[in-house]
């Protein structure tokens, strides 16, 4: 219930600053993205099975994976890994994909991580429970397998609801 408060609380400050949080302490990090968010905003409200798409800019070109971390810490990738973008402002998923990103529980506050690295996606998987450390760990590891010189790291909110 505490860690639930913090990210409450993050989530809240978040969307009255419209800052970006950058994970920390990542040493290494570079600010790429200037921009992440849900389609209805940092925090947005989602109903069981409503379409989600998020965007975000990056000021170079390189590789992106998403994570989600649901409200139970389970965690897993988004998508394709490591997708290649250039510089510029992004949708995803992107117009005419072939898959649909939707609310699903559980119910909460979702957090969905952005790694952004100038090489391609390591072999490391973000997959199963995850407390904050591991999670931690787990991104170090994607980060220094990677190889990548400049990289990036930030999250984004959302609440999903029932109905």
């Amino acid at each position: 219930m505490k860690l639930y408060r913090i990210l409450l609380s993050l989530a809240f400050v978040t969307a009255l600053t419209g800052c970006l949080p950058r994970v920390s302490p990542l040493l290494g990090t570079t600010p790429v993205v200037t921009d992440f968010r849900p389609d209805r905003g940092i925090g947005g409200t989602y109903k069981l099975d409503e379409a989600i798409s998020f965007s975000f800019t990056l000021t170079q070109p390189g590789y992106v994976t998403l994570i989600a971390i649901d409200p139970d810490l389970t965690v897993y990738e988004i998508g394709r890994r490591g997708v290649q973008y250039p510089a510029g402002s992004h949708t995803f998923p992107p117009p005419g994909a072939d898959f649909r990103l939707e609310a699903s529980p559980p119910l909460g506050l979702q957090r969905v991580r952005l790694i952004f690295t100038d090489t391609p996606a390591p072999a490391v998987r973000f997959r199963g429970r995850m407390n904050g450390g591991e999670l931690e760990r787990t991104t170090r590891s994607y980060l220094e397998a990677s190889g990548a010189k400049v990289r990036d790291v930030v999250e984004t909110t959302l609440q999903v609801v029932n109905p």
